[in-house]
């Protein structure tokens, strides 16, 4: 697990599209963003200031990666936007800003109950991958707990999702989950995936 992605100060991200996932690299002062991409796996590394360090790069395609998540050296990028049936996730082993790889395991999901749109990925302690699914029906679902890199993985529906527009999620140091919508935060029981509480996503004025 790891703690949810905040900045010790504030930066603002100069000239740059809104990224659709941001992780933390706590033993290295790093933050990376995946932003929208032209069909290739492409990661920024930012520095504690916010300044950008450089891209890590490989030549796996997209079809619309919606989520990051970053535990233990380790950054999973979730390539689960649409309204599909198999989605993928990517595990890019200790990135580094300014190299490129020729390829990232890939881990194809298939969800048990029909197509799905999602924009959240979640890896637990145990290098579990999650997926939650947005709109009607949105729910949490786990892959195996070795899934193969050659044939497709059946996912595992645990529970409904606590609202229908989840966009991030990460399992924190103690267990617990959090995700989150456009404006609010749940905290989930990572068990029993029941709300232990939630609030309300406040934006400070400048």
């Amino acid at each position: 697990g790891a703690p949810p992605v905040r900045a010790a100060e504030s930066f603002t991200l100069q000239g740059r599209q809104p990224p659709v996932g941001m992780a933390t690299d706590h033993d290295r002062d790093r933050y990376w963003l995946l932003e929208r991409t032209s069909g290739r796996l492409q990661l920024i590394g930012l520095g504690a200031d916010g300044q950008v360090q450089g891209r890590m790069t490989s030549r796996d395609p997209l079809t619309n990666a919606q989520a990051l998540a970053f535990v233990d050296g380790e950054a999973w990028v979730g390539d689960i936007g649409g309204r599909r049936q198999e989605v993928s996730v990517y595990r890019v082993t200790e990135p580094w800003p300014g190299t490129e790889i020729l390829h990232a395991p890939r881990y194809r999901l298939t969800y048990p109950d029909g197509p799905h749109d999602a924009a959240a990925i979640l890896v637990d302690g145990d290098h579990r991958i999650h997926v939650v699914t947005k709109g009607p029906g949105a729910g949490i679902y786990r892959a195996p707990a070795n899934p193969s890199t050659t044939d497709p993985n059946g996912l595992e529906r645990l529970a409904d999702a606590p609202a229908e527009d989840v966009t991030d999620a990460v399992a924190l140091i103690d267990g617990r989950w959090v995700v989150r919508t456009p404006t609010t935060v749940f905290t989930l029981d990572a068990a029993s995936h029941a709300p232990l509480g939630q609030a309300e996503i406040g934006v400070a004025e400048k």
